[in-house]
């Protein structure tokens, strides 16, 4: 039902993993397309037909470099699509159960650095961030993302509370 009230809306959805993980960039690219413009693909996600890496011990911001590097290395030769969480992992606590979400648009800029002086990315198939807010339009180009003035215009608007609240934003 879930899949099903996704692609009423016109997002299109691959369910076989076997398919999704012989596709090339190029091929998944056009299976997103929507008919109104750009690309959005549900596929089944988290340790199904994606590779989450999720690692509980990455809890502070100086732990995501080697977490990044180690994710990356054993996911080099992996023939399943995988994804790299580039933040630390929320804390949770017993009066807050549903954690509290880390926001670090320093991080961020690390990432934005990362990408523009090293190849310590080169070839991740997802990209997990918070507070995409910070350097969320500039990552996506390094990406190659086309973002025009209207959409930086509108991450600005959808972003402003965000960056008053957590300061440090840019686009």
């Amino acid at each position: 039902r879930l899949i099903e009230a996704f692609t009423r809306l016109g997002v299109r959805a691959q369910t076989s993993c076997d398919q999704l993980n012989s596709w090339t960039l190029d091929e998944a690219k056009q299976a997103a397309e929507m008919e109104g413009g750009g690309r959005v693909l549900l596929i089944p996600g988290e340790d199904y037909c994606v590779n989450s890496n999720w690692d509980s011990s990455v809890t502070h911001v100086d732990h995501i470099e080697d977490y990044i590097d180690r994710t990356m290395q054993a996911e080099q030769e992996g023939a399943q699509m995988f994804q790299v969480q580039a933040f630390p992992q929320q804390a949770w606590t017993r009066d807050n159960f549903l954690g509290t979400v880390p926001l670090s648009s320093d991080l961020n800029a690390q990432v934005l650095r990362w990408l523009h002086n090293s190849g310590k990315l080169e070839g991740v198939n997802l990209l997990e961030m918070n507070l995409i807010c910070a350097h969320g339009p500039s990552i996506a180009r390094l990406f190659g993302a086309a973002v025009s003035e209207g959409d930086l215009a509108q991450c600005a608007a959808s972003c402003a509370q965000a960056c008053q609240q957590a300061g440090g934003c840019h686009l």
